[in-house]
């Protein structure tokens, strides 16, 4: 072989080894990816040795992520997908000490039932924030399974390993709460890519949101005056943007603030509490079922084979045959009336929940009618779900959202009214979720 030749070979190979070694260094010196996609912009930061060293926001991703990634100085062996705050149903609850088991089967009731989504639409967990003789503290959590099964599996079939999903709202939680100092009482608010991040430290409390409207003053005054309303504060609360003190919101502005990447270096520490509880487990669930159902698969094919094999020393070929025909013809009628059954149950159930529909109608009925009697002009309803004396959610869209959550106030027929998820500004007013209790003044 001529010495060129050899020579370029030699940098290849030297090339190819060097480059697959590159992520196993890296990860050897604690090197985190974080990919953060919402609805019209892709994230991409790595830390390697308590420093940023990678951080590229595309406001909008036409390539594949398996691009994107490519462009890292670093090859992430692991990679953490972190949902948005602005696609999280966030809640901060009590909860008695119990198994992780039970402690899902209590958020079902406690947490999930006044979600505007049903239980089977959502992938939700769980991270112990404080742990005591008397209960747990728990940040629970959900996101839409339409939102992230897209992403999942979009990296899956471009061969991007994903070893941790977690939601930022825990990332800025901790980057908060380990930076208290025991001040309380303070709105926080830290700029996303594309929204911001709203938490807010009571007693043994915490409000967490997120917010994508373009008017931060407007949404700075509206939480302020809400907070002040739930925790009952003698006056507004400070508030703080990017780690600075602001003097009342008439001096916010949108654009004298950047992105706060600062939360990211807790983004380990995330990890590290969710180990075991994160929303991976719905994938790791997946991936056991498909291995179980194809072990049987495999299983029910050696089984016929070996079956036919016996049957071929006893049974004519004719006969088998024969008996192939018929079942050939027996399958399209088979499948006809399993799909008569199951147009007649469905159909069933849809007559069965219009009779229930129908009874909780007039059940109801004095709350329907003092909504139509207090919400202002130009208020429309989009669902109203009512549940023992519960109202369990109320979604529509308004000139002011806080002038429906006042107006129901000062009815005698709601309490402990709160809104859930994002109050959006629309071009026809703003859009609200509000939750609470029924009070019976009928009696």
């Amino acid at each position: 072989m001529k010495k060129g030749k050899f020579n370029k070979l030699t940098e290849q190979i030297y090339s190819s080894v060097n480059n697959h070694l590159k992520g196993y260094r890296s990860r050897g010196r604690r090197l985190q990816t974080y990919l953060e996609i919402g609805d019209d912009y892709l994230k991409i930061l790595q830390i390697k040795d308590n420093q940023i060293v990678y951080n590229q926001s595309h406001l909008t991703h036409l390539q594949k992520i398996s691009a994107y990634l490519a462009e890292l100085k670093y090859n992430p062996q692991d990679l953490i997908l972190v949902m948005p705050s602005s696609k999280l149903f966030v809640e901060i609850l009590e909860l008695p000490n119990a198994s992780k088991e039970k402690l899902k089967n209590i958020l079902r009731f406690k947490f999930l039932d006044k979600l505007p989504s049903r239980e089977e639409e959502v992938y939700f967990s769980y991270y112990i924030i404080e742990k005591s003789k008397d209960g747990v503290i728990v940040l629970a959590f959900a996101v839409l399974k339409e939102f992230l099964n897209p992403i999942y599996y979009s990296c899956y079939e471009e061969g991007v390993k994903i070893s941790s999903i977690i939601p930022a709202a825990l990332i800025y939680y901790l980057y908060h709460q380990n930076n208290l100092n025991n001040y309380k009482e303070i709105l926080y608010i830290d700029k996303g890519t594309n929204y911001y991040n709203f938490i807010f430290f009571s007693k043994k409390d915490c409000y967490i949101r997120a917010s994508r409207s373009l008017d931060l003053q407007e949404e700075v005054t509206k939480t302020t005056s809400y907070l002040q309303r739930r925790y009952k504060l003698e006056e507004a609360p400070l508030v703080v943007v990017n780690g600075t003190k602001v003097a009342g919101s008439s001096n916010l502005k949108e654009e004298d603030y950047e992105i706060n990447d600062h939360i990211w270096f807790y983004g380990a520490e995330a990890v590290e509490g969710f180990r075991g509880n994160c929303l991976m487990q719905y994938f790791y669930d997946k991936k056991q079922e498909y291995i179980i159902i194809n072990s049987i698969i495999v299983v029910i094919i050696l089984f016929i084979n070996l079956l036919s094999f016996g049957v071929n020393w006893k049974v004519d070929n004719d006969k088998l045959a024969a008996l192939d025909t018929k079942l050939s013809k027996l399958n399209p009628i088979i499948r006809q009336i399993d799909q008569v059954k199951g147009e007649y149950s469905r159909i069933n159930q849809q007559i069965k929940d219009l009779e229930d529909n129908i009874n909780q109608t007039y059940n109801y009925l004095p709350w329907l009618e003092e909504l139509s009697r207090v919400l202002p002009k130009g208020t429309k309803i989009d669902q109203i779900h009512f549940k023992d004396y519960q109202l369990n959610l109320l979604t529509g869209t308004a000139p002011s959202a806080i002038g429906v959550m006042n107006s129901l106030e000062e009815s005698g027929y709601f309490n402990n009214l709160e809104f859930i998820g994002n109050i959006i500004n629309q071009g026809d007013g703003e859009q609200f979720k509000i939750v609470g209790e029924l009070v019976d003044e009928t009696k």
